[in-house]
């Protein structure tokens, strides 16, 4: 009997020595079209009388990644990466070549042919890279996304963030703060940003180029670049509440279209040039505009129907048609054309005289210029 039982024992040893289930393994080459691979099991087999010997290097190998619904996640497969090859109970070599509901092509079972790759697993040699046991980690070359239990999204990468679309981006949002040390470039055909309380952009260069319209609204909008601002769009609409704030070295706003601005206060400030380009511009505000420059030139006609106040001078060279009153503090000069105002108050206002004529009636001195100096 105890032979019997002895036999027994050692035929379910053969057999389970003998069924293929799961191995560790490293990854000797991939097909990232085909996702296929040759991998190389990292372990030995192990006999009675103590030898061992390595196991081949299998090749033809799927790996499998996260996909459902048309949604798939990739990853870069390297050579040398650590995997772990399960064994498919029969042999599936006619379902990899598209044959689903057919008989297998052998009776063979837990066969190392049918070696099926997951990645992911590795010993506990290596470190691993999450930082701590709450948060989701994607880590890749320095860069990483983190989101947090309270739902926070953190992103950061070591170089740079690209956003291409051919229909819309829509940003909506409480607040919204971009800092760039060097360039922020936005490509799409339609752009939308919204934000309940505030806007702030901080980088060297900001550069926007949309194909139909780009509209920003929000309670209060800042702008701080060093260096250069450049919009380019067929309509631009900036709708904000309370303030507008933008300073920079150069601004430059090109339109084929329409320019409209609606605030409470817009201010502008530029150390070097402010060029805007557009058919036309439609600037409206509650309370004030207040525009920073050296020099102030205007090349077609001008209509103020309230007051403008220069204080150091304007150059001209179309009309300048005003229903309330110029004040200037420096100089006019209008190489063509009329300025016509309800009043206009100069700086200085001189004029010469004739010395008194004796026997004339009455004796005064006589104006030798009459008339209104321009």
């Amino acid at each position: 009997m105890a032979d019997i039982v002895d036999l027994v024992n050692k035929l379910k040893e053969d057999v389970s020595s003998s069924i293929r289930v799961c191995m560790p393994a490293k990854i000797e080459s991939y097909d990232f079209k085909t996702q296929k691979a040759s991998v190389k099991i990292t372990m030995q087999e192990l006999y009675e009388d103590g030898s061992t010997v390595d196991y081949p290097i299998i090749s033809g190998v799927p790996v499998v990644f996260m996909a459902a619904g048309g949604a798939s996640i990739n990853l870069p497969v390297l050579k040398g990466d650590s995997c772990f090859v399960i064994f498919f109970d029969r042999d599936m070599s006619n379902w990899l070549l598209g044959g689903v509901g057919q008989k297998p092509n052998s009776t063979r079972a837990h066969n190392m042919s049918d070696a099926v790759a997951i990645m992911g697993l590795s010993p506990f040699t290596n470190t691993s890279k999450a930082e701590n046991n709450t948060d989701v980690l994607i880590n890749y070359s320095g860069s990483k996304i983190t989101i947090k239990p309270d739902g926070i999204l953190n992103i950061e990468t070591t170089k740079d963030i690209n956003i291409d679309s051919a229909e819309t981006v829509n940003m909506n949002s409480k607040n919204i703060n971009i800092k760039a040390i060097e360039d922020i470039t936005v490509n799409c055909k339609n752009a939308t940003v919204t934000a309940e309380e505030l806007i702030t952009v901080n980088c060297k260069n900001i550069t926007s180029t949309v194909s139909e319209t780009a509209t920003l609204t929000s309670k209060n909008i800042v702008i701080q670049n060093s260096e250069l601002v450049t919009l380019n769009s067929k309509n631009i609409t900036i709708e904000n509440s309370e303030v507008i704030t933008v300073n920079s070295k150069d601004l430059t706003i090109t339109a084929t279209e329409n320019v409209n601005v609606n605030s409470k206060t817009a201010t502008l400030t530029t150390t070097e040039n402010v060029n805007i380009n557009c058919v036309d511009a439609v600037i409206i505000a509650s309370n004030e505009i207040k525009t920073t420059s050296i020099k102030f030139t205007q090349t077609g006609d001008m209509s103020i129907s309230g007051k403008l106040e220069v204080g150091d001078g304007i150059t001209n060279t179309g009309d300048i048609n005003n229903n309330g009153d110029i004040k200037n503090f420096g100089n006019i000069v209008n190489s063509s054309g009329q300025i016509s105002s309800g009043a206009v108050i100069l700086d200085t206002h001189t004029h010469s005289y004739e010395a008194p004529v004796v026997g004339s009636e009455p004796t005064a001195a006589i104006p030798a210029v009459t008339g209104t100096p321009i």
